[in-house]
Parts: C-alpha cells; structure tokens; sequence
C-alpha cells in the first residue's frame, strides 16, 4: 500500500468529493469542491481540544445542536477564526451551501488538536487508507457482478468489513461517532449525553473485540508514513500491523 503513504495529497472523489493535505503531522488541510456533500459526520473526542481554522470560503459547524456559519477572511487584514471544539462536544461541519450543485467556492479547512500528539493524522492516514483500498477492490468486483451473484456477495462483505475497520480506527484514534442523536428527538439534558456516549462506546468495544478476532487493527504499516508509525509503536509498545 505504499501508494498512500507516497502521496500526502489524498482525494477522495464525488457526491463527496474531498481532498486531504497530509503533508504535515501537525495539521490537516481539507479541502471541499463546490457541490461536495462531504460532512465530518456527528462525533466528539475524550482526549484532544479540536481546532477548525477557515481559510477559504463558508462553512456550517455544529456544537452540541447549534448551529454557526463561520467564513474565511474576505478583506485584508481581517483576523482568521478559529473554531474551539472541546472535549466530549458533539459536533459536525461541512460546506454552509451543502446540497447546492456546482456552486459556490473552493471551501479549505485547517484541523489541529492539542495535545498534538499526531493522532489525527493517523486518524486520516489510516481512514483515507482503508477507504481507498476498499473502493479499489470492490471496482475490481462490480466489474464481474453482472456475470456472478458471487461478485455481489463481495461487495457486501467488503462494505461490512469497511465499516468495521473504521469503527476500530475510531475507537482507538479519539473519534466517537454518535450513532443516535437522542437530542433530535427528546432533550434529556446530561440524560442524552449519557445514552449517546454509552450506545457509541458498547458499540465500539464491540466491534473492536470483533475486529481483533480478524486481525484488524486501527494502525497499519502500508498506511503510514514510517517515522508516525515507528512512534505509535513505540507510544503502545506492542505491534499493530
């Protein structure tokens, strides 16, 4: 898998269209084309403050169910803001003209945390890895699945094992993703919270104790640029692909 640690710029194509600069272990650059759906999806972190700097157009993000359009500078001079998500907030953020077609600017995020410790861009490194290597292999697939109900089949184990991989990537790499958001439907106050957080942990420690038994693990060698590699070994102390 080589072809994803040599290439720092991984883009991912449409309806959610998204480029990835992992150039850097101490940010990420994302960048969304006009009429990109992409979204973060709804999750919090336990161990890292996020940081979201726009530097290029508008975007909508959601902390703990509000809603903020927050744009880049438009004027010389005029103070860049930056986003604090801290820990447990669930939030979300996308392009503020999210489903409109083709319009509309290039939208550039910058993500960081602190501590910086590089686990969110092992975070993408792997994410991105997986997501690539599944798609390649069900493109090989869906070529043959109009000669084969075997071909079909494939694919569905390949969907089922994409999403385990990346349930087991975030559970090791801070990122919880809420799977019911009781707030959308009854506001139980520190209630919601709970049932959210204890639904995505049981569901998490699920999956991964599934995953073990697959041999899955959230770091992979061919995903990752060999010096982050070499410190998450040596951070956990035990082999992980």
């Amino acid at each position: 898998m080589d072809i994803f640690t040599a290439h720092p710029i991984v883009e991912r194509p449409a309806p959610s269209s998204v480029t990835y600069n992992l150039s850097t272990s101490h940010q990420t650059a994302i960048t969304l084309p006009p009429g990109s759906t992409w979204s973060s999806g709804l999750h919090w972190h336990e161990r890292h403050t996020e940081y979201l700097r726009v530097v290029k157009g508008s975007v909508c993000v959601v902390l703990d169910g509000r809603m903020n359009i927050v744009t880049a500078p438009t004027a010389v001079g005029e103070e860049t803001v930056e986003v604090e998500v801290g820990r447990y907030v669930r939030h979300e953020w996308f392009r503020a003209d999210r489903g409109r077609k083709g319009k509309g600017e290039e939208v550039v995020v910058v993500e960081r945390t602190e501590p910086d410790d590089g686990e969110k861009s092992l975070f993408f490194w792997n994410l991105n890895g997986v997501v690539l290597e599944v798609a390649q292999a069900k493109k090989r697939w869906l070529v043959a699945r109009r000669y084969s109900w075997f071909a079909g089949l494939a694919c569905w184990v390949l969907d089922w094992m994409l999403w385990m991989r990346l349930m087991v990537i975030m559970r090791a790499l801070d990122n919880f993703p809420v799977f019911w958001s009781f707030g959308e439907y009854i506001d139980l106050g520190r209630v919601s919270s709970a049932l959210e957080w204890l639904i995505t942990h049981l569901v998490l420690e699920v999956v991964g104790f599934v995953g073990r038994g697959f041999g899955v693990w959230a770091v992979r060698r061919g995903f990752t640029p060999t010096e982050l590699y070499k410190e998450w070994c040596r951070d956990h102390a035990k082999k992980v692909d």
